[in-house]
């Protein structure tokens, strides 16, 4: 699925504050809601889980887990500029 293609500008505008917020809290569990799990997995090319709290563990449990998701969505096609600096800024 190619989420970005599927998103309104409003829509990607609501991914990319909830992604900052995500990102600068150091991953808080908190802001791992399940519409943006859900448009995580979606996004970076990752394969949706049973549920959110198991993506979260798998993905954002460790700094060696976060270290290793932020690589991978900066790897990706899909992101715009904004959101790779910002998970750069973050390594």
């Amino acid at each position: 699925m190619e989420a970005t293609t599927t998103m309104t500008k409003a829509d990607k505008w609501e991914f990319l504050k909830q992604f900052e917020r995500f990102v600068q809290s150091g991953c808080q569990e908190a802001l791992f809601s399940q519409w943006f799990y859900e448009r995580v997995a979606a996004m970076f090319g990752f394969e949706t889980w049973y549920n959110r709290h198991g993506f979260y563990v798998a993905h954002f449990s460790t700094p060696e887990r976060i270290l290793k998701f932020q690589r991978h969505i900066l790897s990706c096609t899909c992101l715009e500029e904004r959101v790779k600096k910002l998970a750069y800024e973050q390594l």
